[in-house]
């Protein structure tokens, strides 16, 4: 398949990495500077699948009777963007009942195809489609099929012109929102569990041209429904070669629509992090986005306390099985990468004068902290 028609991007002006939002960003872009609504065309495919790129569409679910469930169709293997194209869908099923389900699906180059004007994403027989309001997935294998319908409820949304840069030599990170929330249905038939369950839902789209490790030393990011607020927050840290920058990302919707979603008015707390028994990295037990409104007594704060880890993994022991193997490239590499899912309470706190005026909390928020350096 013939290349999108992607521009190069340029480093950050003032900074050495972060979002880009100039004009001339927005124009060589083509997206338009009238605010942060992506167009349908930005869930399709934004790069070619060669070597150095990378690119996945994502859903996740919380169904109504305690399930999640997440899908993610990739160009190629989060673990291997140096290579070609090398299509790949995961899932993961977690049941009430303890139940886990997960399935990873490999595909020759051949069997792909995506659109650049919609979120029109095809691997053999299972496709991810929609168009920001509507979408469909579909994933058979066998004895395992599973059918998912999204409507959006909260509109959709980028950060900026939603291309985080790394540095003056193309090396970017980009993010469409195209469903902060949605309701959902998700049919599931497989040996482990068979159930059809609504409930709601997530849909982001990120590709790049960079290894993450290379340009990212970590990442915390959380998104949750809280009454009637949805948020997104994300607090990415920088490598050292980009000064250790701290890129922000903040979105608080209300009834579907976004109230703040500008990052220079977030200040973010983190208690003092600790490494433990349960963890190979320093994790911060309760982060803190306040968000303050300018010339205004209105101030947001978004609150998360972890109360225990659902998922702790390390890199290479997905990337090489032979633990003596495993041994030898992290002594060599110095890499120890890796990723933690958490749950614990999220509360949204909204004041007016330095007063609070109105709170909500959920005891079951889930966030995660991706740590690729030291």
């Amino acid at each position: 398949m013939p290349a999108p028609a992607f521009p190069l991007h340029r480093a950050r002006k003032d900074l050495p990495a972060g979002l880009l939002s100039d004009v001339e960003d927005y124009q060589a872009l083509g997206i338009g500077t009238d605010g942060r609504a992506p167009a349908v065309a930005e869930d399709g495919m934004r790069t070619s699948g060669a070597s150095g790129t990378w690119e996945w569409w994502y859903f996740d679910s919380h169904l109504a009777d305690g399930s999640t469930v997440v899908i993610v169709f990739y160009t190629k293997d989060f673990n291997t963007p140096f290579k070609g194209m090398g299509p790949m869908i995961t899932v993961e099923i977690d049941r009430p009942d303890g139940t886990h389900i997960e399935r990873e699906f490999k595909f020759d180059a051949a069997k792909w195809s995506a659109s650049e004007t919609s979120c029109d994403v095809r691997i053999g027989e299972n496709y991810f489609r929609g168009d920001l309001e509507h979408y469909e997935i579909r994933v058979v294998d066998g004895d395992f099929d599973i059918e998912v319908s999204i409507d959006r409820t909260s509109n959709s949304w980028r950060p900026k012109t939603g291309i985080i840069a790394f540095g003056e030599d193309d090396k970017f990170f980009g993010w469409v929102v195209a469903v902060p929330q949605g309701k959902t249905t998700v049919d599931v038939k497989s040996p482990e569990a068979t159930f059809t369950e609504s409930g709601s839902c997530y849909h982001d789209h990120n590709w790049g041209t960079v290894m993450m490790p290379k340009v990212i030393n970590h990442w915390y990011w959380g998104r949750a429904e809280i009454g009637p607020f949805t948020f997104i927050v994300a607090e990415i840290i920088a490598e050292s070669e980009f000064d250790n920058v701290p890129i922000v990302v903040f979105n608080l919707a209300r009834d579907g629509h976004t109230v703040a979603d500008d990052e220079r008015n977030v200040t973010v707390y983190r208690t003092y992090p600790r490494v433990g028994p349960d963890s190979p990295k320093p994790i911060s037990d309760r982060l803190l986005f306040e968000y303050e409104v300018p010339d205004d007594d209105l101030r947001y704060e978004i609150t998360l306390w972890r109360k225990k880890n659902l998922l702790v993994a390390k890199f290479l022991d997905k990337i090489i099985p032979n633990s003596f193997a495993r041994g030898v490239v992290s002594r060599l590499t110095g890499f120890d990468g890796a990723y933690h899912r958490f749950t614990g309470e999220a509360t949204v706190r909204v004041f007016r004068g330095g007063n609070v005026v109105e709170e909500y909390s959920s005891p079951t928020a889930v966030w995660e902290l991706m740590f690729f350096g030291k």
